[in-house]
């Protein structure tokens, strides 16, 4: 289980990492369960993630997967 220290990093930076949008946004802390889930199953699978901080919630993204968003501003 991920615990309460977050790390997170840009939208630009994990485009950077070639890393693309998984979720939508988790509204925290109301929806730290469902967050906590996700976390879970990409550390169990060894997935290459990472938290990225919107203006909405926290997202997660991985590694291997390139979405192209049209409303997001860079």
């Amino acid at each position: 289980m991920m615990n309460d220290l977050m790390v997170t990093i840009t939208e630009r930076d994990a485009r950077g990492l070639g890393m693309g949008r998984l979720t939508t946004p988790y509204k925290l802390p109301r929806e730290r369960w469902m967050l906590n889930n996700v976390v879970d199953d990409m550390n169990r699978g060894n997935i290459r993630y990472a938290l990225v901080q919107v203006a909405y919630g926290i997202e997660v993204w991985r590694a291997s997967i390139r979405v192209e968003d049209s409303d997001v501003n860079e």
